[in-house]
């Protein structure tokens, strides 16, 4: 009767050969995803400093559009007419410095950077050409 019990006996659990090739696996993976997001994380910043170039051009000539005269440099990245100091950023992370002006002709002409604090890539919006570049 014991030797009934004891082959019927089901064995439970990993053993530690197993556990080990699991572990190493998730660190093989590990490896390979944690610097593809970082290289994500920081495509997103760029991006966020590109668009934000984009938009500040957008709202320049929009200005131009509704008042029919230029903006001088007036306009803010939220649409309404202000004064844009240097390094001021719409959402706090992105530096801009420079200047744009506006004739009354709606012709805009100046250089604007733009960076994300988190990234060390430049954009350049050239205002005469309509142009956001990297450096």
């Amino acid at each position: 009767m014991k030797e009934f019990f004891r082959n019927s006996k089901q064995e439970q659990g990993f053993t530690l050969i197993e556990l080990m090739i699991v572990i190493a696996i998730i660190g093989i993976l590990a490896a390979i995803a944690i610097p593809n997001f970082l290289s994500y994380q920081r495509k997103g910043y760029d991006s966020a400093a590109q668009a934000e170039a984009m938009s500040f051009l957008s709202l320049a000539m929009t200005y131009y559009g509704d008042k029919g005269t230029g903006a001088d440099g007036q306009v803010s990245l939220d649409g309404t007419p202000a004064n844009f100091p240097t390094g001021f950023g719409h959402n706090g992370d992105i530096t801009i410095a420079g200047s744009v002006s506006q004739n009354s002709l709606g012709q805009m002409s100046g250089f604007m950077s733009f960076n994300h604090d988190k990234s060390s890539q430049i954009f350049l919006l050239d205002a005469s050409a309509g142009t956001v570049t990297r450096q």
